[in-house]
């Protein structure tokens, strides 16, 4: 028997109710935003923690109405299209629009991806770069802007970023408590780089959402970095340039 007609034979029987329940990260465009100005930010970044032919529960940085269409685009999976049926703390919940005849074939790679990951766990922390147990943080821009985020990998020396906001390149700002400079636009976010090198296994706690108090210290810290970027003088150039040209960018 050939490879197609084991493909196709595998679509055909396998459970239509099957879950794919860990992490697997992706992209998202809101229906709202497509008609939206050039300066809108359009694709976020995203992580499914469940997955059937039926249903998504996703983990994001902007959740959308309910009720409203979204394009969904997932590792292995490809592109879906989905409606979104209620909010989560950190997210959204979707019901996934697959025609009748395409079922059968989207189970087989949900069981496909699920027999996969029981046998081949890896561990992240091992890796360059890895993507953080709770994704969800909090992104504080000069001026005391407050945004929440969503971390879609992290490394020991900086972090890709998705929100609705595109800060420009060398842009002093806070994720969690770490301050960081903007080195990097992507796609659905964008990559800071932290001042210093982490820990690796501290870093996740240092990128979490910090309490009123730390928020109100970091905005100060964040405007006066976005002072020095800011100011002509020379040194302050420099001083600005050298933060941007750390070692080991993300």
């Amino acid at each position: 028997m050939t490879a197609a007609k084991v493909a196709g034979e595998a679509a055909r029987s396998a459970p239509i109710d099957v879950r794919f329940i860990g992490d697997l990260p992706g992209c998202y465009v809101l229906s709202s935003r497509e008609g939206a100005g050039a300066d809108a930010i359009k694709v976020f970044g995203c992580r499914s923690r469940s997955i059937s032919v039926d249903m998504a529960v996703l983990q994001a940085p902007v959740q959308g109405a309910v009720g409203e269409n979204i394009a969904l685009k997932l590792d292995d999976l490809g592109l879906l299209r989905a409606i979104i049926t209620r909010h989560t703390s950190d997210g959204f919940v979707v019901d996934l629009v697959v025609p009748e005849d395409e079922r059968a074939a989207l189970a087989a790679r949900i069981d496909w991806m699920k027999r996969r990951h029981l046998h081949d766990i890896p561990d992240r922390r091992e890796s360059r770069r890895w993507m953080p147990r709770n994704p969800v943080s909090s992104l504080i821009l000069a001026g005391g802007k407050q945004l929440d985020c969503f971390i879609i990998d992290v490394s020991t020396t900086g972090a890709a970023i998705s929100a609705d906001a595109m800060p420009p390149l060398g842009q002093p700002l806070a994720v969690g408590v770490m301050l960081c400079v903007v080195v990097r636009h992507l796609e659905f976010g964008f990559a800071v780089q932290f001042l210093s090198p982490q820990d690796a296994q501290k870093v996740e706690q240092l990128l979490s959402p910090p309490q009123q108090e730390r928020s109100r210290l970091l905005a100060k810290t964040v405007n006066s970095a976005e002072a020095v970027v800011a100011s002509p003088h020379p040194g302050a150039t420099r001083r600005a340039a050298n933060a941007q040209q750390l070692p080991g960018s993300h």
